[in-house]
């Protein structure tokens, strides 16, 4: 993966929220010792309604984002270098299904 979930969080958080807010937002991501998903995620839900990530993406790896923030990302269901096997036939679902197991880190088969 090139880039960190963290950062691909906050880069697709960041193109929601108005200049004002992306200011407040990297405030307290600055003043704030993260040292676990849980305390970023309280910092995203903060400043940002997760469900617009579903409702009204800007790109279509925004779904996945939200796939990722409400069940992933919280509940570590997928770990890094789990296994899940997707079976789906070639579409838009399975793209969108293969980038959230490869955004939490999971291999998909």
């Amino acid at each position: 993966m090139k880039y960190a979930p963290r950062y691909i969080v906050y880069s697709a958080v960041k193109n929601y929220l108005k200049t004002e807010q992306v200011a407040c937002f990297n405030f307290d991501l600055q003043h704030t010792r993260i040292h676990q998903n849980h305390q970023f995620l309280a910092i995203v839900e903060k400043y940002f309604d997760v469900e617009l990530l579903r409702e009204r993406p800007y790109i279509y790896q925004d779904v996945g984002l939200y796939y990722y923030l409400k069940y992933d990302a919280k509940k570590d269901l997928v770990k890094k270098g789990d296994r899940v096997a997707i079976c789906m036939n070639n579409s838009w679902s399975s793209v969108v299904s293969i980038y959230a197991v490869t955004l939490a880190g999971a291999v998909f088969v």
